[in-house]
C-alpha cells in the first residue's frame, strides 16, 4: 500500500472528560455516580482551618436524554426510502462525535477493548411493529411491537451491543495517536452504530436508533425513570419478569432491500468467453428478390443466402482461416463478375425516375425505388457499368445496388416513419428563431434594394469634394487608413470646420461671403483651394506685443545683484530647470525664503517672456482616399448586411453552414440522439442478429460493423429530408440530420461545447463523403475512417443493478513470475486507461461499450517476447462511502481465505435474525498479513468486527484474449 493510498483506521471506543472516571454503578442506582473531594479551607480562631468532604456526583445518562440533535447524525446507510438495498448489507447511522455512542453510558468498560453504547439501531419490517398511538406525555415517539417480533431475533443480544459500534478515523493513526490526528483536524473521525441483522430479500424495513438501556427507554415513554432495577439494565435483555413491546426512538429512516446479490456476487458470475461465430448476421434469401428484380446468383456454397449484418459483428481478425474465408465470401459476393446482373438491373431501375424525367413521356409518372443519398451526393443515377469510372463503385453505388445494405437504409427509413411525429415537432422547435431570422433578413433585403437606389442617384454620382462635404455626419465612425476619417481631416490642412453646416450654410452660392472672395461656385472650391494651399485656412499667430526677451531679462535682475555673466550665457536651449538652479548673489537681502522665491520668478519671468506661437506643419488630405473609404462604408451592399447580422441571432450551426451570408437561411435541424435506440426498439434483432446467442452472464467483445451503421444513417437522412420537402420545411435536402447512431451520454456533458459534441459524432456530414470513398469509411472518431473498434458486451444483473459501476479498458503488460513463465498484468503507467467511447442498452440487461481500440490491439501478442500485451477491461465497483456486510454463498461453503470472502453461511445466522456472536467462531484458512489483525471469536472486539465486516470495493479485470475466438 502507498502512502498515497486512502486508510481507514477503526477503535472499538472512546469516551471523553469526567465519565472515564466512572468504575462501577452502585445497586439500585439509576445514574452512575463518582466520587469527588471537595477540599474546603478557611481561618478560624486558632488560625488557617481546611476540611475535606467526600460527595457522590451523579453523572448525566440514558435516563437524562429525551431527544437527539439531528445535526448529530451526518449519514445513514441506506439513505431514507432507498429501494434495492443490497440484503447481505447491514445498516448503520454515523455520528459528527467521535464519543457519541458512549456518552452517556452508565458503565465502566467490560474490558479495555468493549464498552457498550447507550444507543442501539434495530430495523423492523412492517408486521413487526406500529406506532404508537397515544403521543400525548411522551418525549418521543415509540413503537409498539407485534406478535411477528420476535425479540431474541430482532434486537442484538443485549450483552453483545459492544460489538456494534466503533469509531472511523479517515487516516491511518494507532489509538494512542488518536487525540492528535483529532487536534491536527476533528473531522478526520466520527463514529458508527451498526444494526446487525441478517436482512431479507425485497422487504421494506424501518431502522429505529432506540435507547440500549431500560433509564433510557422509560425517559422517552415519560415513565419514572425510577422503575429502572439499575443504570445499567437493558431495555430488552432476557430474565426480565415483563419483556416492554414499547420503544421509544431518536431517529428513524425507511428502506427497502431488493434481490439477493450484491455487486461482488454479480460481478463473479459474468464469465468470459468468444461470442459465438453466427451472432452479428442472419441469412437472407435472394432468390425471389420480388419487384421484377432478377435472382441473385451466388458463388457455390453460399447457399442462394447472404448473411444480413447489424451493428455490430465478430471480431473478423479474431477469426480461425476457415471462418474467415466464408465471412469474405459472403461480403465478395459481388467481385466476380462486377457488376452482377442484379446490380444492374437494380440500376436500371433506380434510374427511371431520371430517365423519366429526361424525356417527359406522356401517361403516368413512374414510382421507382429510393435513390439513398442521391440529394447529398447530388446525384442522380448510379452507373455500375462504367468500370473505367472510380465513382462506379463508390458509397453510393453499393449502398444502393447491395441488397444487405438497402435493408440497413430501408430500416432507418422505417424508423423516421414511425417517429416522424415527434421529429417533425422537434425540428419546428429548432427552427423557430430561424423562421425569425428570416423575416428580420427579408426585411434587410428590402431595405437594401431601397437604399442602393437612393445611395447611387444622390451619393455615389456626386463630385469627390461634395461626397466629402456631405458625408461630413459620419467621418468619426468610418475608418480610413487605420483611423477614423475625422482624425485624417484633424491631421490635414482642411480644417474641420469646413466640414461643418454652419459652414456650408454660409457659403452656399450667391452668398455675401462669396461674392466678396470672388467665389461663385459652393463650399467645394473653398475646401479644395485651402487643401491645394492657394488660400491659408487662417493667418499665423504674431508675437505677443510686450514680449521680452532675454536681454530685457537680464537687464531687469540688475536690481537684484544677479551677476550678469549667467544671464548672458542663458539661450533658448536652455531649461527652467536650468534657470531655477541660478541663485542671486550672497549680498541678497530676504534669507531663505526670499532665496526661493527668486529662483521660482525667475522661471516665470523666462516662461512668459519666451513665448513663441510654433504653426504646427500638415500635409494636403487625399480627398479621393477619403470619400473612397466614406463611400465604400456607406454602400448599401456592405452596411446593410453588416448591421443585419450584428442585430440577428442566428443558431452556431446554422452560421457554421451558410455560404450566402445575406440571404434567407436553409437551415436544417439537428438531432443529437442515439438513433441506435429507435432502432432497437423496433426489434432488438435488427439491431444485432442472433442477440440471443449471448449468454446469460456472460462478457464478450464484438466489433462495430461500420457499413451497417453508415447505410443505416443515410436512410435516416434521406427519409427526413423526403420528410421535410413534404411539410415545407426552409431546407434543402442535403443536410446531414442524423449523425450519431451511439449514446455518448456518458462521456459528454450537457454543458459540452459544439466541437466537444462535433468530435463524437459517428459519421461526418454526408455531403461531405468523397465521392471516391466506399461504403465503411466515415468513421468520424477514426483518422482513417474504416477502423472497427472494438466493443465489450455485458450481459447479466450487474449493470442493471448498479448502473454506476465502473468500465474501463486498461493496457496490459508482460511480468516475469518468480518460478519462471509470464503473466498478463495491469499497467500502472499514466495514459494506460481508456474510458468507453460510447455506450448501447439492449433489452433490460445486455449492455455495449465501445472503445478506442481494435480487436488486434486489444488481444495483443501471445508471445511475452514480442512485448504488446494487449488490454484488460475492467469492471470496477465505484467508491464511495464505507459499506458493511457479508457474502452470500449458497450451501456449506469452505473456510474463507480472507475476511472479504466471510459469507453468512459461514455465522450460521438465519436470515431475519440477529448475529449472535456467541454462536460462532470462525477462523481463516491461510491468513494473510493485514487479515491477521483481526479475529473473530471470545476475544475480538468492534474494531476488529468493523476491519472482518468492511466490504472492499471490488475490481475485475478480464483480458481480451479470453473474449476473442
Amino acid at each position: 500500500m502507498s502512502a498515497e493510498d486512502p486508510t481507514y483506521s477503526f477503535l472499538s471506543w472512546l469516551r471523553t472528560g469526567i465519565a472515564n472516571s466512572i468504575t462501577s454503578v452502585a445497586p439500585g442506582a439509576t445514574r452512575a455516580t463518582i466520587a469527588v473531594d471537595l477540599t474546603a479551607t478557611g481561618t478560624g480562631p486558632a488560625g488557617p482551618v481546611q476540611q475535606t468532604i467526600p460527595r457522590s456526583v451523579g453523572l448525566y445518562g440514558p435516563g437524562d436524554i429525551v431527544g437527539i440533535d439531528k445535526k448529530a447524525i451526518i449519514k445513514v446507510e441506506p439513505r431514507h426510502w432507498t429501494v434495492g438495498f443490497e440484503p447481505n448489507y447491514l445498516p448503520y447511522v454515523e455520528f459528527y462525535d467521535e464519543d457519541f455512542p458512549w456518552r452517556y453510558t452508565p458503565a465502566a468498560p467490560a474490558s479495555p477493548e468493549r464498552l457498550s453504547p447507550w444507543l442501539a439501531l434495530v430495523a423492523l419490517t412492517e408486521d413487526e411493529f406500529q406506532d404508537g398511538k397515544n403521543m400525548q406525555g411522551r418525549p418521543l415517539p415509540f413503537i409498539e411491537l407485534t406478535a411477528a417480533a420476535d425479540l431474541s431475533k430482532v434486537f442484538p443480544p443485549a450483552a453483545q451491543l459492544w460489538a456494534w459500534a466503533h469509531v472511523h478515523v479517515n487516516e491511518d493513526v494507532p489509538e494512542a495517536s488518536l487525540e492528535a490526528a483529532l487536534e491536527a483536524n476533528p473531522d478526520r473521525a466520527y463514529s458508527r452504530i451498526l444494526c446487525p441483522r441478517r436482512l431479507e430479500p425485497d422487504t421494506t424495513y424501518h431502522a429505529f436508533l432506540v435507547p440500549a438501556f431500560e433509564t433510557g427507554r422509560r425517559a422517552g415513554l415519560g415513565l419514572d425513570v425510577g422503575g429502572a432495577t439499575s443504570a445499567t439494565q437493558s431495555a430488552w435483555a432476557p430474565g426480565r419478569s415483563e419483556v416492554p413491546n414499547h420503544y421509544p426512538y431518536y431517529h428513524r429512516f425507511r428502506f427497502r432491500t431488493g434481490a439477493l446479490g450484491d455487486f461482488e456476487q454479480l460481478v463473479k458470475l459474468l464469465q468470459p468467453q468468444p461470442v459465438d461465430k453466427r451472432v452479428g448476421v442472419r441469412d437472407m434469401d435472394v432468390n425471389h428478390p420480388g419487384s421484377g428484380l432478377p435472382a441473385i446468383d451466388l458463388p457455390e456454397g453460399l447457399a442462394g443466402v447472404l448473411k444480413l449484418g447489424g451493428a455490430l459483428r465478430v471480431p473478423l481478425d479474431s477469426l480461425g482461416g476457415d471462418d474467415q474465408d466464408e465471412v469474405l465470401a459472403y461480403d465478395l459476393w459481388d467481385e466476380n463478375p462486377y457488376p452482377h446482373p442484379f446490380q444492374q438491373a437494380m440500376a436500371a431501375r433506380l434510374n427511371l425516375a431520371d430517365e423519366y424525367q429526361e424525356q417527359a413521356p406522356a401517361g403516368d409518372p413512374v414510382v421507382t425505388s429510393p435513390l439513398y443519398g442521391r440529394w447529398h451526393a447530388l446525384t442522380r443515377r448510379v452507373e455500375p457499368d462504367n468500370t473505367s469510372d472510380p465513382t462506379s463503385r463508390n458509397w453510393v453505388h453499393e449502398l444502393n445496388l447491395d441488397p444487405r445494405f438497402r435493408v440497413a437504409a430501408g430500416l432507418g427509413t422505417r424508423v423516421i416513419q414511425k417517429g416522424q411525429e415527434e421529429y417533425m415537432t422537434a425540428a419546428w422547435e429548432q427552427v423557430g428563431e430561424v423562421i425569425a431570422a428570416n423575416n428580420q433578413l427579408r426585411l434587410a433585403q428590402v431595405a437594401q434594394s431601397v437604399s442602393t437606389c437612393l445611395y447611387d442617384k444622390h451619393i455615389a454620382s456626386l463630385a469627390t469634394t461634395d461626397a466629402f462635404l456631405l458625408t461630413a455626419p459620419v467621418h468619426r465612425r468610418v475608418l480610413s487608413a487605420g483611423v477614423t476619417v475625422h482624425k485624417r481631416v484633424a491631421d490635414s490642412v482642411v480644417p474641420s470646420a469646413v466640414t461643418s453646416a454652419q459652414f456650408r450654410r454660409l457659403t452656399r452660392p450667391g452668398a455675401t461671403i462669396m461674392k466678396r472672395l470672388g467665389l461663385g461656385s459652393a463650399a467645394s472650391a473653398i475646401v479644395e483651394a485651402i487643401n491645394a494651399g492657394t488660400i491659408p485656412a487662417a493667418p499665423a499667430k504674431p508675437r505677443p506685443d510686450g514680449a521680452g526677451t532675454l536681454a530685457d531679462v537680464a537687464g531687469h535682475l540688475d536690481v537684484v545683484n544677479v551677476p550678469k555673466p549667467q544671464i548672458e550665457t542663458l539661450d533658448e536651449r536652455q531649461t527652467p530647470k536650468q534657470i531655477e538652479e541660478i541663485e542671486p548673489s550672497p549680498e541678497y537681502p530676504g534669507g531663505d525664503d526670499a532665496r526661493k522665491a527668486f529662483g521660482q520668478a525667475l522661471v516665470d519671468v523666462y516662461t512668459y517672456t519666451s513665448v513663441e506661437f510654433k504653426v504646427p506643419e500638415k500635409s494636403p488630405l487625399d480627398l479621393a482616399g477619403v470619400v473612397a473609404s466614406t463611400l465604400e462604408a456607406l454602400d448599401p451592399a456592405t452596411s446593410i448586411p453588416k448591421r443585419t447580422q450584428q442585430t440577428v441571432q442566428l443558431p452556431a450551426w446554422v452560421q457554421a453552414d451558410m455560404v450566402e451570408t445575406f440571404a434567407p437561411v436553409m437551415a436544417y435541424p439537428v438531432f443529437d440522439l442515439p438513433m441506435y435506440k429507435p432502432l432497437s426498439e423496433l426489434s432488438a434483432e435488427l439491431f444485432l442478429p442472433q442477440i440471443h446467442l449471448i449468454p446469460q452472464n456472460s462478457l464478450t467483445l464484438l466489433e462495430t460493423n461500420q457499413k451497417f451503421v453508415e447505410a443505416y444513417m443515410v436512410g435516416l437522412n434521406h427519409e427526413m429530408g423526403r420528410e421535410l420537402l413534404w411539410r415545407e420545411f426552409p431546407c434543402d435536402q442535403r443536410g446531414s440530420y442524423f449523425r450519431q447512431f451511439w449514446d455518448v451520454g456518458s462521456v459528454l456533458p450537457d454543458s459540452a461545447e459544439e466541437a466537444e459534441r462535433e468530435a463524437l459524432r459517428d459519421i461526418p456530414k454526408i455531403h461531405q463523403w468523397s465521392k471516391l470513398s466506399e461504403l465503411g469509411e466515415h468513421n468520424h472518431r477514426e483518422a482513417g475512417g474504416d477502423a472497427a473498434q472494438i466493443v465489450l458486451v455485458v450481459r447479466g444483473e450487474l449493470l442493471k443493478r448498479y448502473p454506476t459501476a465502473v468500465l474501463y479498458a486498461q493496457k496490459a503488460v508482460w511480468h516475469q513470475k518468480p518460478g519462471g513463465g509470464y503473466e498478463r498484468r495491469l499497467d500502472p503507467s499514466p495514459g494506460a486507461v481508456r474510458v468507453p467511447l460510447f455506450e448501447a442498452k439492449v433489452d433490460p440487461d445486455i449492455y455495449f461499450l465501445g472503445f478506442d481500440l481494435t480487436a488486434a490491439d486489444a488481444a495483443g501478442d501471445p508471445d511475452p517476447l514480442q512485448g504488446d500485451a494487449g488490454w484488460f477491461f475492467v469492471i470496477q465497483e465505484r467508491p464511495g462511502e464505507p459499506r458493511f456486510g457479508l457474502d452470500e454463498a449458497e450451501g456449506s461453503p469452505p473456510l474463507p481465505q480472507t475476511w472479504n470472502d466471510l459469507a453468512w453461511a459461514h455465522l450460521g445466522t438465519p436470515s431475519g435474525a440477529s448475529i449472535d456472536l456467541s454462536q460462532t467462531s470462525i477462523a481463516l484458512a491461510n491468513p494473510g498479513s493485514e487479515d491477521a489483525q483481526a479475529s473473530w471469536g471470545a476475544n475480538t472486539n468492534s474494531a476488529e468486527l468493523a476491519y472482518i465486516l468492511y466490504q472492499v470495493p471490488v475490481l475485475v479485470a478480464v483480458h481480451a484474449s479470453r473474449m476473442l475466438p
